[in-house]
């Protein structure tokens, strides 16, 4: 129903539409609308009805929101570009104008690297604050509103080196390396699996979050890049540099 590629398999940061586009057409069921089909059998669901009992939903459950929320707006705008390079994406938007470095005039070229500028505006879109001189990957290790981490959790900033910035999404199955959402990544906006990061960031806002995540011993989800890369409709460019694949 949701034509997912593949289509038995589900990632973190996918929406889904389940029996019907909207929660309108939940709260308000039809004939056969009150069914969900699993492997060709159609199974009930109960409908709430709220404590005036008008049909309406008592609450629309959103997707968990603390679990750094600026994953989806990068996520979304990944899916949006499907594998399309700078150039390209620089007719529409300019991710270093939308954060205030708007002296920078393109995404094109070397001397415009635009990855931090693109983790800066996912950040900024989910209320969270930049770091002074966006543009620049290093500069969040200098900024006091980030705060380095000792593990890496999904959706921290890793710093590649000192010229590069993304964030975390898991790992690769077969290397065991760090797979980053970012952007500038052969000129796109694509997964890419690094070697593990020099250091991992988060906003100082974020950090008993991500402390939770660290001390549950939870690890990292491992994936297929390719297969990730394909799951959001990205063609993703052979990747070179500090890049394993």
């Amino acid at each position: 129903d949701n034509k997912l590629k593949p289509p038995d398999k589900i990632f973190p940061g996918q929406r889904l539409s389940i029996n019907g586009p909207s929660a309108s057409a939940i709260s308000q069921p039809t004939v056969g609308s009150g069914e969900s089909k699993a492997k060709g059998i159609r199974v009930p669901v109960k409908t709430e009805r709220s404590k005036e009992g008008q049909g309406h939903p008592i609450a629309i459950i959103p997707s968990d929101q603390k679990k750094a929320p600026w994953m989806e707006i990068a996520l979304t705008e990944a899916k949006k570009w499907a594998g399309k390079t700078e150039d390209k994406i620089d007719d529409t938007i300019n991710f270093h104008k939308e954060t205030g470095a708007s002296f920078l005039k393109s995404m094109s070229g070397s001397s415009n690297a635009w990855c931090a500028s693109f983790v800066n505006w996912s950040l900024i879109k989910t209320g969270y604050a930049k770091w002074r001189n966006s543009f620049r990957a290093r500069a969040v290790a200098a900024d006091a509103n980030f705060i380095q981490i000792d593990k890496p959790v999904y959706g921290a900033i890793g710093l590649i080196g000192t010229h590069h910035v993304c964030l975390v999404y898991g790992r690769d199955k077969k290397s065991k390396h760090m797979v980053c959402l970012g952007g500038n990544q052969s000129d796109q906006i694509n997964f890419t699996v690094f070697k593990e990061p020099t250091k991992f960031f988060v906003p100082i806002a974020y950090l008993p979050f991500a402390k939770k995540e660290i001390e549950s011993g939870h690890e990292l989800d491992a994936y297929d890049v390719k297969e990730l890369n394909h799951a959001f409709g990205i063609a993703s460019i052979r990747k070179v540099g500090n890049t394993t694949q």
